[in-house]
């Protein structure tokens, strides 16, 4: 079912994050495809916000992975510089598939 958010401005950020987080619920997998400088560090920090995240959210694009504890732990894969599965393997990444958070990954 294809759901779609309209984000009219900066502001609008945090209702933009509420409202996707009740579409895709706990322990999911989300990935954000677009071009660099479009956004996606900037809408995953309004989705970390509304989850209760009070440590600053970054890029994760040079420690392939920040931790974040808030209602639910995130973790925030940037797979950028990731070549092959043996690349994302080293990162951890199926470590994190253990249902007990939500992943967000920005190619």
């Amino acid at each position: 079912m294809k759901h779609e958010i309209i984000i009219r401005d900066v502001n609008d950020l945090d209702r933009a994050a509420s409202e996707f987080l009740e579409k895709i619920g706990d322990n999911t997998l989300v990935a954000f495809f677009a071009p660099m400088g479009s956004g996606k560090t900037t809408f995953t920090t309004a989705i970390c916000r509304v989850l209760g995240v009070t440590d600053p959210v970054g890029s994760p694009t040079f420690a392939i992975v920040n931790e974040y504890e808030g209602r639910v732990p995130v973790r925030h894969f940037d797979v950028y510089r990731i070549e092959d599965e043996d690349d994302l393997y080293s990162t951890g990444f199926y470590d994190y598939m253990d249902g007990n958070s939500v992943l967000f990954i920005e190619w």
